[in-house]
């Protein structure tokens, strides 16, 4: 068993480990992202349609593509560049989502649903990315800091995003 400051210690080394930040700083953005989208599209499909119905077939295009793609994905993101994944379905999931630009009624649900779905598809690469380079930036020493701050602090700012989100809304 560790104590606090042995723990305290390996996080400590493992903030000066430069790529872990930028992995870290990047999956924060993601992270934020992922829910700002996600709490955006709940509200303008709810504002579009007033639906319970179309609400549940914005959960479903977000859930097919983690049980679709999220059995295989693994398989080509250990094949690719894992930074260029991550990276490239980051930027892709931006410009995905510039697509709620045009939607300014409930005729074009079908397009929240395509812009949900792809934007989930593309997460589908980003966490195995993440979670298969993780081990190659900190070391097998450093590991059990690395995977425990990154679940820690997907979820904060999963509830910031979702706050964020909340507020923006809020506004409109």
């Amino acid at each position: 068993m560790t104590n606090g400051t042995n723990d305290s210690a390996g996080l400590r080394e493992l903030l000066r480990i430069p790529d872990f930040r930028r992995l870290w700083f990047a999956q924060i953005i993601s992270d934020m992202g992922d829910n700002l989208t996600f709490v955006t599209l709940l509200f303008l499909v709810q504002r579009l349609t007033g639906s319970t119905v179309a609400l549940a077939g914005l959960a479903i295009s977000v859930a097919i593509p983690s049980l679709v793609f999220g059995l295989i994905s693994g398989v080509y993101v250990d094949r690719w560049d894992r930074r260029k994944v991550m990276i490239v379905s980051n930027v892709l999931q931006g410009v995905v989502v510039l697509g709620l630009v045009w939607i300014r009624s409930a005729d074009l649900i079908w397009l929240i649903y395509l812009i949900a779905f792809t934007h989930a598809a593309l997460e589908t690469l980003f966490f195995p990315a993440k979670n298969a380079l993780l081990p190659h930036l900190v070391g097998k020493d450093n590991l059990p800091a690395a995977n425990s701050i990154s679940p820690t602090s997907e979820i904060i700012f999963n509830l910031v995003g979702t706050a964020i989100a909340g507020l923006l809304a809020g506004f409109l």
